[in-house]
């Protein structure tokens, strides 16, 4: 329960592209290659914002795990 809490409020941190591409990433199962399509990115943007999005919900949850 405490790391559901944590993993909405680091996604609630996430600027609104990172947060879009993390949760349809995870949530969705999509590929970034799909994502970029999907959203009209460049490839490397869209795996980067991912990257990001990634890299700050880890600091975020490593205290609980």
């Amino acid at each position: 329960n405490q790391i559901r809490e944590r993993m909405k409020r680091s996604l609630a941190r996430l600027p609104k592209a990172c947060c879009e591409i993390y949760r349809l990433h995870i949530y969705a199962g999509m590929k970034v290659s799909d994502i970029a399509q999907e959203l009209s990115l460049p490839y490397k943007q869209a795996e980067n914002r991912l990257g990001q999005a990634r890299k700050a919900v880890r600091q975020q949850l490593r205290c609980c795990i």
